[in-house]
């Protein structure tokens, strides 16, 4: 479901127009999809959200956090190698 915040033509005093849309979007949902009047019949969308999810596909990912990143981590080490390395 979308909803229209504003129709906006783009110029030097919009500014404060775009940013107010922006944070109203934000702030009620969570995402802002900017749609650009079409251009050969087609407009262009572009989707900015705050959640960690592909756009196309709408598949979910963690927020990251500092354990994903840690390789002596179990959270975040490879599948394969889990864990630290012993050298021998």
């Amino acid at each position: 479901m979308f909803i229209l915040l504003d129709r906006i033509v783009v110029d030097a005093e919009s500014g404060s127009r775009i940013v107010d849309a922006i944070e109203s979007g934000y702030r009620e949902s969570g995402e802002v999809v900017f749609e650009t009047a079409p251009r050969e019949g087609v407009p262009q969308r572009l989707r900015f959200s705050l959640r960690f999810e592909c756009k196309h596909c709408n598949l979910k990912f963690e927020e990251p956090e500092p354990r994903l990143f840690s390789f002596n981590n179990p959270f975040g080490a490879c599948p394969r190698l889990p864990g630290l390395w012993k050298h021998h």
